[in-house]
């Protein structure tokens, strides 16, 4: 089966995010600093996953990891900007609500970039190892 998305990093994915909005929900933490340890811990548990695949050449991962890291930091100010000014704004929610849909929303379309990076990535590590 030729899959787009690896299941693995969208389960966890998905999983991050919702703990996440979660703990905004529940817990009064400055919004950077939870995704900062939240995405420390994500990044960790993908770098044990891809110790654990033999076939996923570092070289591979290390492209993987440049271009996540770039989709996860630097899309997020200017996706935030632009979905609060043209979106929010309309609508009378309180800032806690804000936050909690932008970091679903980003953190939903994080993870379907990063999972899709990291298979496409994969295959062609798998096709160089078969050459």
């Amino acid at each position: 089966m030729d899959k787009k998305f690896n299941s693995f990093l969208l389960i966890l994915g998905i999983i991050f995010t919702l703990i996440t909005g979660l703990f905004q929900f529940f817990i009064n933490i400055h919004l950077f600093n939870l995704k900062k340890y939240l995405y420390f811990s994500f990044y960790f548990i993908i770098f044990i996953y891809w110790l654990r695949d033999k076939n996923f050449k570092f070289k591979y991962f290390f492209i993987y990891s440049i271009i996540s890291f770039y989709f996860n930091f630097s899309l997020t100010t200017p996706f935030v900007v632009v979905f609060t000014r043209t979106f929010l704004d309309f609508f009378n929610i309180s800032s806690l609500l804000k936050n909690i849909l932008i970091t679903l929303l980003i953190g939903t379309l994080n993870t379907f970039i990063s999972s899709f990076i990291y298979q496409f990535l994969r295959k062609k590590s798998l096709q160089s190892n078969k050459m």
